[in-house]
């Protein structure tokens, strides 16, 4: 009887541990949720009170300029590579081709390009070391991200190629290799 007793005392004992360790585990993985969620939520809130939003808004407003009458930036057909420098120029360095004496009218937007883009990496970052929820982000950024590296591929490009580094947009790129379910 005591040896039932000493049987039914241990197993209730390793009843009482597993459920002991499952709980504190499942608190865990709750709790871990909980904080990816809120890093991926502080990121949307960030894209628009940080003024990504905003900068992507305003390069949208330029690239309309220029293509007015259906013209399209990434057409080298509409914009052979000698125009297209001319607005690549004026759109990143604020150089109007009219200047004289340096001055110039047209704000330049490469400090805005460059903050897109680190934002972009940031997102991506955080996803890739699962610090924010993967779902939120995807659904929120993902159309986003894509819109804004097809509309603008070739402005993107051209920096690229003129500061002969890859490299501030290769988080973009990354991104959205994640976007479309591949690995980078």
């Amino acid at each position: 009887m005591s040896r039932v007793i000493e049987v039914l005392g241990k197993s209730l004992a390793l009843a009482g541990f597993l459920f002991t360790a499952l709980t504190y585990a499942y608190n865990l993985h709750v709790d871990r949720q909980h904080e990816r969620y809120k890093q991926a939520t502080i990121l949307v809130e960030q894209y628009s009170k940080s003024g990504v939003l905003g900068f992507e808004n305003e390069l949208v407003q330029r690239s309309l300029y220029y293509n007015a009458g259906g013209l399209n930036l990434n057409n080298e057909e509409n914009y052979p590579d000698e125009m297209f420098e001319l607005v690549a120029k004026e759109t990143l360095f604020g150089y109007d081709g009219r200047a004289q004496g340096g001055e110039t009218k047209i704000k330049p937007f490469l400090s805005k390009l460059m903050d897109i883009m680190d934002f972009y990496s940031r997102v991506g970052f955080c996803l890739d070391a699962e610090i924010c929820d993967d779902r939120i982000l995807r659904r929120f950024f993902c159309p986003r991200a894509k819109a804004f590296g097809e509309r603008h591929s070739r402005l993107i490009a051209y920096y690229n190629d003129y500061g002969s580094s890859k490299a501030w947009s290769d988080g973009l790129d990354s991104f959205n290799r994640v976007c479309v379910g591949e690995n980078g």
